[in-house]
This record gives structure tokens, C-alpha cells and sequence, in this order.
């Protein structure tokens, strides 16, 4: 697969486009799973849910901060009278 990788990184080089496409990354990924021994499959699933609950979390910090930050400006008189005919 050394080849396979040099073209690619060839190609990008040349032409400034990515032959490893985000379903090529997906290929790597299962073809390596489907490596691993049984005994480290639970690991994988582990940190695959843990990876999944920070991405959430990071989200929900995101939108927390943005509704703290944008509360001084919703919580005016003037927001109540411009939102009181919707």
C-alpha cells in the first residue's frame, strides 16, 4: 500500500487535489478494524463512544456560551417590543 500513498500524495502535490477522499479515510479505517485482534474491539468501541460524547459536548459548551453571551441583548426592552407583533 506504500505505492498506493505515494501516488496520492504525488497527485496532491501536483494538482492540489486530495485522491484520499473522506470514504477512503472510512476504507483505511475498517481495513485496519478489521486488523485488530477480538481482545482490543472493545477498546476501539469504547473510544469511539467517548469521542462521540465529547464532540457532543463540545457542542453544548458552544451554544451555552453563545446563549450567555447573547442574553444581555435578548433581555432588553427594546427585543420585547420588537418581537411582541410575532
Amino acid at each position: 500500500m506504500g505505492i498506493l500513498n505515494e501516488v496520492c500524495r504525488a497527485f496532491k502535490e501536483t494538482f492540489g487535489v486530495d485522491l484520499r477522499s473522506k470514504m477512503g479515510r472510512r476504507e483505511d479505517v475498517l481495513q485496519k478494524l478489521n486488523e485488530l485482534p477480538d481482545a482490543l474491539i472493545e477498546e476501539v468501541i469504547d473510544f469511539i463512544e467517548f469521542l462521540k460524547v465529547k464532540s457532543l459536548n463540545e457542542k453544548f459548551e458552544s451554544t451555552f456560551l453563545s446563549e450567555s453571551s447573547l442574553m444581555k441583548d435578548w433581555l432588553r426592552p427594546e427585543e420585547d417590543e420588537a418581537w411582541r407583533d410575532l
